[in-house]
């Protein structure tokens, strides 16, 4: 949070500085020096001038081809509902729509709360309380529970320690620091290896994964996807003998063991599902490390088609150094010519998961069932251990069946009626698949784990999702597509795909 008790000779300092770097040309080092900045991943950065005639909010936004600057005065309506005293950090410059260089827009990376200068003594206090009250209560609760449940309570070693979770326990709780993100509506991580978008309440926004305050901000919701989510883990599909483990550990520490590389091809939501899976494995204390590869959309194609970014993501279960890679792979619509796949997806992947759903509107489903079949005829003797169709979550937009394209009756999430509750896209994925020459295999059969692979014929297993979904109209943000991020909302699709993960190595090791 911005104080209004920060020196004022401090603010000019900071400006002035700041100013002569840019006139400099941008010497990043004198700022580097003067702030202690790293300056590697710094994406947005906000100016606040607190002039009486000309008070303005500068946003910039920075990507590997180019700088954006969109400023706007205090009197319009900030973009993604910022506040006044929502500041992050100062721009370089006196203001207007000036072009700012590469090295400029990323001098300032945002730091934890302690170094920030931006939460008063007070508030640092105040947190510090919550924290420490939260766990008297954990540990007052622990003395009361027996045999397996105690080992679903967060670890009392150091406070400093908390965010850490255990990798032996199913299910693991929300750990004290989320718990205070909740209650408070405040995103501080426990410390800069976990990301802002780890903090619940997180959502996505046109593939960019955002957190404010005055979004997602009721604690309802949260409580009531959890006790859902636990109770929807007990569908006789997502039962298996090794239900006593942690499914996201499960995952990684297979394709570890096989040396496999998983690669997520998709669209915002298929974003927000990776980010779910990179913060579920730092609550069990593995470190991921992620960074863009060095790509560039093929020329000819639409802002829809073709591969827009792809990050690489490396897990590392410190108990051994093993690692673990997987991919996103940034599209929403399938290149009709499958060269992004042929040429980039497949050579960098051993199992793929991909959906592509929610950009086809009711009214497309023809163009949908064309492309998706040629798609899937791309992924004909591909080689893979796994290729699977996450199924498109639920809409709950106020129109027929919940989805964006028809006409709407309000701007409200509501609740998908029950004639409507299927959804268009999955029978039309799984004629594709039958065209395109693969094996439709749902995870939701009877007998899916014990179904043998046959590996002379092309598969395409089926992860449900749109019908565990289809009751959340409650955890959407500012819309009614993406949802606010918990560690509960995924754990089904994690339980999913360790099953299914299972079922396709099993040929090749004696699990």
């Amino acid at each position: 949070m911005y104080s209004k008790a920060m020196p004022w000779r401090l603010s000019v300092a900071v400006l002035l500085a700041m100013t002569c770097g840019f006139l400099l040309g941008g010497q990043l080092g004198i700022l580097s020096n003067l702030f202690n900045l790293s300056g590697e991943e710094v994406l947005r950065l906000y100016e606040y001038s607190q002039g009486t005639s000309n008070r303005r909010m500068m946003e910039v936004e920075d990507n590997p081809n180019e700088v954006k600057i969109r400023s706007f005065t205090l009197d319009d309506p900030p973009p993604l509902k910022l506040r006044r005293d929502r500041v992050l950090g100062y721009a370089v410059g006196s203001g207007g729509q000036k072009e700012l260089t590469d090295k400029v827009a990323r001098i300032l990376e945002r730091r934890r709360f302690e170094n920030a200068n931006q939460i008063t003594t007070m508030q640092k206090k105040l947190l510090k309380q919550q924290a420490a009250t939260e766990r008297e209560r954990i540990k007052a609760r622990s003395t009361k529970k027996q045999g397996k449940e105690s080992r679903l309570l967060v670890p009392q070693s150091k406070p400093e320690a908390n965010f850490i979770g255990d990798r032996n326990v199913t299910i693991q709780p929300l750990l004290p620091w989320e718990k205070i993100a909740i209650e408070t509506r405040t995103c501080q991580t426990p410390h800069r290896g976990i990301p802002q978008h780890c903090c619940p309440g997180s959502y996505s926004a046109g593939g960019r994964l955002l957190f404010i305050e005055d979004v997602c901000n009721s604690t309802e919701p949260y409580e009531k996807v959890q006790e859902y989510s636990l109770e929807y883990l007990k569908k006789p599909y997502l039962v298996s003998d090794k239900d006593d483990k942690c499914d996201a550990c499960a995952i990684v520490e297979t394709l570890m063991e096989l040396n496999l590389t998983l690669s997520f091809v998709g669209d915002s939501l298929t974003r927000q599902s990776i980010a779910g899976l990179e913060c579920e494995l730092l609550r069990r204390g593995y470190m991921v490390q992620s960074k863009k590869a060095p790509f560039a959309k093929r020329g000819g194609c639409s802002w829809r088609e073709c591969i827009g970014e792809w990050m690489v993501f490396t897990v590392t279960n410190p108990t051994n150094m093993e690692t673990a890679t997987f991919n996103h792979f940034g599209m929403y619509r399938p290149d009709p010519s499958n060269l992004d796949l042929k040429d980039v997806i497949l050579p960098h992947s051993d199992v793929v998961i991909f959906d592509h759903g929610l950009h086809w509107k009711p009214t497309e489903r023809a163009r949908f069932a064309q492309a998706m079949t040629s798609y899937l005829k791309g992924f004909q003797d591909a080689n893979l251990t796994m290729l699977a169709w996450r199924e498109t979550s639920a809409q709950h937009i106020d129109s027929k069946g919940g989805h964006y394209g028809s006409v709407a009756k309000s701007q409200n999430c509501v609740p998908i009626h029950p004639d409507h509750q299927t959804g268009f896209r999955m029978p039309i994925m799984q004629q594709a698949a039958e065209n395109a020459g693969l094996q439709w295999t749902s995870l939701a059969e009877p007998d899916f784990s014990t179904r043998p692979v046959d590996k002379e014929t092309n598969e395409i297993v089926f992860l449900p999702f749109r019908d565990y979904t289809v009751p959340l109209h409650y955890l959407h943000p500012n819309e009614c597509t993406h949802y606010c991020h918990t560690p509960y909302l995924w754990l089904p699709l994690w339980r999913s795909l360790r099953i299914a993960l299972d079922r396709a190595v099993s040929h090749t090791t004696n699990r």
